[in-house]
């Protein structure tokens, strides 16, 4: 969990306190939670607006404090062991309550803050996030920084830690504590090239079933909702290529005779980038929802509120 005060705010309230309780140096405690978010002591330093040695230096403390090395490198950084993420969910919760306690004003001023906000989607959400939010999020919020994440079977966990901000996915999230928003949903279209031999204005069902199709699953299964439909039809049709990500679909669209069915979102990212455009899909397929995942502690945060009403904003209009 993110307290909703700056890094450097808590620092600058903390050196105004008594520096010790008992052994416990207060400045730790925030350089803890840094490091436990960042799990990297160059991007924990920048976060808390400390030198990198400042903070290897507190690190060190926090080992000798704690008796534990609290965490371990690894290829892609540090690696908490278990005492670090047993202390990890009480931390950002006390850093907030003492902020509350010490009458930290709760605002947020996206023009001059630095924030930085991690979301967990599948390359459908990456592409609708460019051109849908990118524009607005860093024209009212210069200075905030938005970390992408590849959907992972961790995701819940990372989200009831505090290490995602939110999840953009059409499931619904087993974690306790998490609120579901639903942001938007998107019918399927047919992308092929723009001088397909065959196909006019429209496909007929016989064509959709004849013509060869990129089909786009990100498990590699060879089914799936056009398949279902067209079963109920006693119709089937033919896979030629199945690629995992909605991205590459249009592309082979392109350079090939081959149907690709896709949302219409993803449709308008490539027509007229492409030599492809968009017809309707002769059959009716259920549409993709989107819904982003939270968890209820970050309700007040105001700096959180805000990225949540942004993308509720945006991609709610984006279609």
């Amino acid at each position: 969990m993110r307290p909703s005060m700056s890094y450097r705010k808590c620092m600058s309230i903390i050196r105004n306190m008594p520096k010790t309780h008992g052994k416990m140096d207060l400045n730790l405690l925030v350089a803890l939670d840094a490091l436990l978010r960042e799990r990297s002591v160059t991007r924990a330093a920048l976060r808390v607006g400390l030198t990198q040695p400042s903070m290897s230096r507190a690190l060190g403390r926090l080992r000798a404090m704690l008796g534990d090395a609290l965490f371990v490198r690894s290829g892609r950084g540090l690696v908490p062991t278990p005492r670090a993420l047993a202390l990890q969910p009480e931390l950002g919760g006390a850093l907030e309550r003492l902020a509350i306690v010490v009458g930290e004003q709760r605002s947020f001023d996206p023009a001059s803050a630095e924030r930085t906000f991690h979301v967990s989607t599948a390359d459908y959400g990456m592409a609708i996030l460019a051109p849908f939010v990118t524009a607005s999020l860093f024209g009212q919020g210069p200075r905030v920084r938005l970390v992408l994440h590849a959907q992972s079977a961790n995701d819940d966990e990372a989200l009831l830690e505090g290490r995602l901000d939110a999840l953009l996915v059409p499931r619904r999230p087993s974690t306790p504590g998490c609120v579901w928003t639903r942001l938007l949903s998107d019918e399927f279209v047919c992308l092929v090239r723009r001088e397909h031999p065959s196909v006019g204005a429209e496909l007929s069902l016989a064509q959709y079933g004849s013509l060869g199709h990129v089909f786009v699953s990100p498990t590699l299964a060879t089914a799936g909702v056009a398949d279902q439909a067209l079963a109920r039809r006693g119709l089937r049709r033919r896979v030629s290529v199945v690629v995992p990500s909605f991205l590459a679909a249009p592309v082979i669209a392109a350079e090939s005779d081959l149907i690709a069915t896709v949302p219409s979102r993803i449709a308008k990212l490539f027509v007229g980038r492409l030599p492809v455009r968009s017809i309707p899909v002769p059959l009716t397929l259920p549409p993709v929802t989107i819904s982003m995942a939270w968890h209820e502690r970050m309700r007040r945060d105001p700096a959180h509120a805000w990225f949540r009403r942004l993308l509720v904003a945006e991609l709610g209009r984006g279609g």
